[in-house]
């Protein structure tokens, strides 16, 4: 299987379910119980899934302060072009753009001329949440059990061939569509819930 740092779905396109793969294997499913490789690969498919939906959870939380600190500087500002004056770094005005895009696409801006100092400090304020975010989610992703999931993971490499054979009573078919799955690591979980940084493609 190819690498999930590549996008944020890999692993949800990439774990093929033996059902649709042919009139045989769908013929099996009809006249018998589930084989176990089938079973083994929604378990393993259901434990990447599980895995990458606390993360987000976890992501989700982190971000609050920083989604807070973006509406209370919308309200000091009277519209998104205003931002360049407060984040005249290219790199970090995209940034800050893409947030507000993603993140806080009903923000409030004021209605009238922005006064200086307020928005000042509420941009000041909003790159200090940035910088926390950064530092939390990286400890945070330290922090996730990767355990279980590559335990899945490692099972589903080593077994789901050999279950399928069993079965379908062929290797060459057992192997149609086969690729093992890859390691899920903190490279990957940042792949998929980035770091607020200049260049980040934050997940819609």
């Amino acid at each position: 299987m190819s690498d999930p740092h590549a996008g944020s779905s890999q692993y949800d396109d990439e774990l093929l379910m033996a059902a649709g793969e042919d009139d045989m294997v769908r013929m099996l499913l009809g006249r018998y119980d589930v084989p176990a490789y089938v079973r083994r690969g929604l378990r393993v498919e259901a434990a990447i899934r599980d895995f990458f939906s606390h993360a987000e959870q976890c992501y989700r939380e982190l971000l609050e302060p920083v989604i807070a600190s973006a509406r209370a500087l919308a309200r000091q500002l009277s519209s998104l072009d205003a931002l360049r004056q407060h984040f005249p770094d290219p790199g970090q005005h995209q940034l800050v753009l893409d947030l507000y895009e993603v993140f806080v696409p009903d923000a409030r801006w004021r209605d009238g001329q922005p006064q200086k100092w307020p928005a000042q400090a509420a941009a000041q304020q909003l790159t200090a949440a940035i910088v926390r975010f950064n530092r939390r989610w990286r400890a945070r992703v330290a922090e996730l059990n990767y355990d279980e999931v590559n335990r899945e993971i490692e099972a589903y490499n080593r077994y789901y061939l050999i279950e399928k054979e069993c079965a379908l009573r062929s290797r060459k078919l057992a192997a149609r569509g086969f690729r093992p799955l890859t390691r899920i690591d903190e490279a990957a979980v940042l792949a998929r819930f980035p770091l607020l940084e200049p260049g980040a493609r934050l997940p819609r």
